[in-house]
């Protein structure tokens, strides 16, 4: 049933309310297809182009908008296009109540639409582009970090390799000087060591003949002595070829602690082992290599003068194989541990500063390395690296 439009009634409300120049300039909005006022008798105001709408009580919609507090909204075929339609009721100063009917043409608000998507998108594309832009900052900074400490890494693992070529390089020519030194020692030492057997076995004194005994010994001694030495220089000029041979690491260390056990109980020592066993035996000098062990042991029973504790770690992976030795003993200064490896060098009252080197040499000579650090007051702790089987 359709509601028809009377117009002394909408006269009369057009006066009432002073709206009537307000619905025509609504109308002439472009986006807006019709406007209208509406109570349960009719249509009390409306815009030009509307002739009849629907009476409220014959559709649900507005029924249903007419005792809402909010506005409704639907989509309704006019015959040319669909419009939206929003529907408001209101209640006026003077008791009455009305329907408000909106018509808005749905290709314009379907413009409006597409703007706000087209915006929508765009601001959804630049916050896409800029997270993608800040999850690339943030990669690059992390990589670059990355890239900062491997570089830190590098270098360090260069310095350490250039610090043992330059020290093998220096023990080389040591060695070398050494060897031709020892040469020249040699000989006189020989005729020196020929002459006291002479002086021991065809001359007799006339008196003190004791005292003549002795002097005579001591110098055969320290000629003996002195002669120890040069054969150790020239050992270590000139190492024996490896006779690499297959054996287990920890049996060597358990050999060479065994030497050593005896003198470290007397000195208040304990001689702590946690030894891991090799899968595979590994090709090692055995001799040599528990030369090696039997130097640096007593280098850590030496620096132990109050007793302490030796203790000697053994781990094995599929690369390598990781010896640690580590004291309680007194410690190196700072400023020594760089030149303990050096021939000669030596902090020990009556030490030929051959024993570290001597150990750096067979650990070289297996293509392994070795590291020291210590702390004065605390001990000492060398780690062996040697190739795994």
């Amino acid at each position: 049933m359709l509601g028809g439009v009377d117009a002394d009634a909408m006269l009369s409300f057009r006066k009432k309310v002073g709206i009537g120049k307000l619905l025509r300039d609504i109308a002439d909005n472009p986006d807006i297809s019709f406007v209208t006022l509406q109570d349960m008798d009719g249509i009390l105001a409306a815009s030009t182009s509307v002739t009849s709408m629907v009476a409220i009580e014959d559709d649900p919609f507005l029924a249903e908008a007419w005792h809402a507090d909010s506005s409704r909204t639907r989509v309704i075929d006019s015959g040319d296009a669909p419009l939206l339609e929003v529907v408001r009721s209101l209640r006026l100063e003077d008791g009455s109540h009305v329907l408000t009917r909106v018509g808005l043409r749905l290709d314009n608000v379907r413009r409006i639409q597409q703007r706000g998507l087209q915006r929508l998108a765009i601001i959804a594309a630049a916050m896409f582009a800029g997270g993608i832009a800040l999850l690339l900052l943030m990669t690059t900074r992390k990589r670059f970090s990355a890239l900062r400490e491997e570089h830190a890494l590098v270098k360090s693992e260069q310095e350490r390799i250039a610090a043992q070529l330059e020290r093998r390089d220096r023990l080389t020519a040591m060695g070398a000087l050494a060897s031709g030194i020892a040469h020249e020692i040699r000989n006189p030492l020989n005729a020196i060591s020929m002459i006291v057997q002479r002086f021991r076995t065809e001359f007799q004194p006339a008196e003190d003949v004791e005292e003549y005994r002795q002097l005579a010994d001591t110098m055969r001694s320290e000629v003996q002595r002195v002669n120890g030495i040069v054969t150790q220089f020239l050992e270590f000029a000139r190492p024996p070829k490896l006779d690499l041979q297959p054996a287990r690491l920890a049996d060597i260390v358990r050999r060479a602690a065994d030497v050593v056990d005896s003198e470290a109980r007397h000195a208040g020592i304990t001689v702590a082992l946690d030894l891991q066993e090799s899968p595979a035996p590994c090709l090692i000098d055995v001799p040599r290599m528990q030369q090696a062990l039997l130097n640096l042991f007593q280098n850590a029973l030496q620096s132990m003068r109050s007793g302490g504790t030796l203790a000697v770690s053994l781990r094995v992976t599929h690369r390598a194989c990781i010896l640690t030795v580590r004291d309680s003993g007194c410690g190196i200064p700072r400023e020594t541990l760089p030149n303990i490896f050096n021939l000669y060098f030596t902090t020990k009252q009556g030490g030929s500063g051959l024993g570290l080197s001597v150990v750096h040499q067979i650990i070289a000579e297996h293509r392994g390395e070795i590291a020291v650090e210590s702390t004065v007051g605390t001990g000492t702790t060398f780690t062996i690296t040697l190739p795994g089987s």
